[in-house]
């Protein structure tokens, strides 16, 4: 009699598959005979569907805290139409397609065309929805809110899988703050007076809280190094981001200082503020003899990028000039030199 060979897997590889087929052929060619292969349960497992995830591009006044509501579109079951029993497959979700090569038949198993392996014939229908995201005080970028069961429904036997909302902060948003870990910062400008004298300056928060800040009294402003720039900050402590898990642990608020100078001063301004002010600490002596031996120049004002831009026809003869440099040159950057005579 010919020997029935039934091979149960539930996740398995075209690989692991190929090994399967040899392994009958030999047994096979052992039997001398024909050989009925059935290749059971090969629908790769238990079906899961991964879960569907939404970036949603929020402010920084909602990551303070807030509750959003937001609409999604989600494929769901017609529960209105009839749930039948696929005929194509009998229920089965596969169909099994039977190949006689020489000697060796098979049978071959693979998912039914007609109801995709569900075993169930159904329609679907698209619905709107709309849900409320619920912002903890501190949350993040990257952060993951789920939905229970909010993904699309593929089956009616199979539960569907979660809604993920990941959070992503705005690139450019109209608070006003930046947002680096816990801390905020946040421009202000002031005046030469108020960078030497205090200042005062109203800043409302990402809650709508009116925070009066001063600065301490004969307080000077002084940069500070952050990595490449130099910046005048002052710090309002502990009224930065609150920290996710804990909102009464806050981090910090930074003013970043831009003082903004005066257009000029009067000969006179300039002579009072001589007289308040102290005086350079490397001012050189100019002699007579430098004033009239040395070359003298005024500072102007001038953009860069507008001297980039007046000097940029040049670069073309100046690459020219590089290269018929370069052309005299001993490899290792070593210059031809004349012949001693």
């Amino acid at each position: 009699t010919c020997p029935l060979l039934v091979i149960t897997k539930n996740l398995v590889s075209s690989s692991e598959i190929l090994e399967l087929l040899w392994i009958t052929t030999l047994i096979g060619m052992l039997f001398q005979g024909e050989l009925s292969v059935c290749l059971l349960d090969f629908s790769f497992g238990s079906i899961f569907f991964n879960p569907e995830d939404i970036i949603e591009l929020l402010s920084i006044y909602i990551l303070f805290r807030a509750t959003r509501k937001l609409a999604i579109n989600r494929v769901v079951i017609d529960h209105s139409s009839p749930i039948t029993t696929c005929n194509a497959c009998d229920g089965q979700g596969v169909t099994v397609k039977t190949v006689r090569m020489g000697p060796m038949v098979q049978q071959m198993q693979s998912t039914c065309p007609q109801c995709h392996g569900q075993g169930k014939t159904f329609k679907t229908k698209k619905s709107k929805e709309i849900i409320e995201i619920h912002i903890e005080k501190g949350m993040k970028s990257g952060q993951k809110i789920p939905f229970r069961g909010m993904a699309d429904e593929s089956s009616p036997d199979v539960e569907p899988g979660d809604l993920i909302i990941i959070l992503k902060q705005k690139e450019n948003d109209d608070s006003g703050f930046t947002r680096k870990g816990n801390d905020l910062f946040v421009r202000k400008p002031i005046t030469l007076v108020e960078a030497l004298t205090g200042y005062t300056t109203v800043i409302t928060h990402l809650d709508g809280r009116k925070l009066i800040v001063r600065s301490k009294p004969g307080d000077i402003i002084k940069p500070i190094d952050l990595t490449s720039e130099k910046h005048y900050l002052k710090c309002v402590k502990g009224e930065g981001m609150p920290t996710h898990g804990n909102p009464f642990l806050c981090g910090n608020m930074f003013l970043i200082l831009d003082i903004v100078f005066p257009e000029s001063l009067t000969p006179d301004a300039c002579e009072i503020l001589k007289e308040i002010l102290p005086p350079p600490s490397e001012a050189p002596i100019i002699t007579d003899e430098m004033e009239e031996t040395y070359e003298h120049h005024e500072l102007v004002d001038m953009d860069p990028r507008e001297s980039a831009a007046a000097t940029a026809e040049y670069d073309h003869s100046g690459e020219a000039y590089d290269e018929d440099d370069e052309g005299g040159a001993m490899p290792g950057g070593r210059r031809v030199q004349c012949a001693q005579q």
